[in-house]
């Protein structure tokens, strides 16, 4: 007697087995999802029209409902283009396999967990503190909100003066570094994960203040004076801002009430000294308080 199998060969069933997959772990984002080749090989025969179709598992390599990830219209060994569509859940155990229409054919999978990686995510909005610093050296903090570096694990990382071209100055939320800075500095963040590539960059802004040189001088109506006679004192400020604090001093000890750009007194006896202590308000001064020379 003779034993025939329908649509295939004498004695010899229908098989299809999935190929070596390589590229992973792939990564996938909400946007974007992973393309990659899925080898097979069959044995038995195919009917004109048939469809291969590459068919993903759950994380746990379970084909319960699988997520068919590429086609080829076909009769012999081949090579699918598939796509792992965008936003599939990250997960270590995925398993691809191939099966056949015509005659309906299940292959076996491809033997191997397949890991899927989500891709970083952009940082919402970075931030620095203080926001305001004097040229020199200065203590700032570098904050990121949102974002993350992927299921494979990574670093916020942070550079000075370009997104990942600058000069890398640390990693982490809320690092606190000390940079010396002599002009408006921009800083940034972005999310670097381990396997698949690197966020956007958010950025932030220190605006940077030249130190100005604080002084002053005093000018008097007259140098040589009556005893019982008004002589008015003028401060002559360079940065003082606006306005800048006085005292006047006389030999040395601070009047009281005497606050003002000018000082009149008619008490003055012979080798009286008048100075004035002036404290600028201005922004990054050096120093902030000085003292005249005596007049």
């Amino acid at each position: 007697f003779a034993v025939f199998w329908v649509n295939g060969s004498v004695g010899q069933p229908n098989t299809i087995s999935t190929g070596t997959i390589t590229g992973f772990p792939f990564c996938e984002s909400a946007a974007t999802g992973a393309s990659f080749s899925v080898p097979f090989t069959i044995s038995g025969s195919f009917n004109s029209g048939n469809v291969f179709t590459a068919q993903l598992s759950d994380a746990g390599g379970n084909f319960g409902s699988p997520v068919t990830i590429g086609t080829l219209n076909g009769v012999n060994n081949g090579t699918i283009s598939a796509t792992i569509p965008a936003g599939t859940l990250a997960g270590t155990g995925y398993r691809i396999r191939v099966n056949g229409s015509d005659p309906s054919t299940t292959g076996t999978d491809n033997g191997t967990d397949l890991v899927i990686h989500s891709t970083p995510t952009d940082p919402a909005s970075a931030s620095v503190n203080p926001t305001t610093v004097c040229s020199g050296a200065s203590t700032i903090t570098l904050t990121a909100t949102g974002g993350s570096a992927g299921s494979s694990g990574g670093e916020l990382k942070w550079y000075e003066g370009g997104c990942g071209t600058g000069t890398y100055i640390g990693s982490g939320n809320g690092v606190t570094v000390t940079r010396t800075l002599t002009s408006s500095t921009t800083f940034y963040c972005r999310w670097e994960s381990i396997s698949c590539g690197n966020s956007a960059c958010a950025s932030t802004t220190v605006t940077v203040n030249p130190i100005l040189p604080v002084s002053v001088y005093i000018t008097a109506t007259s140098t040589t004076i009556c005893e019982g006679s008004n002589v008015t004192f003028t401060a002559h400020p360079t940065n003082g801002g606006t306005p800048p604090t006085y005292q006047w001093n006389r030999n040395g000890t601070p009047l009281p009430g005497e606050t003002g750009a000018t000082f009149t007194t008619n008490t003055l006896v012979n080798h009286d000294e008048i100075t004035v202590t002036m404290t600028s308000t201005a922004t990054c001064p050096n120093p902030a308080t000085v003292t005249s020379e005596k007049l």
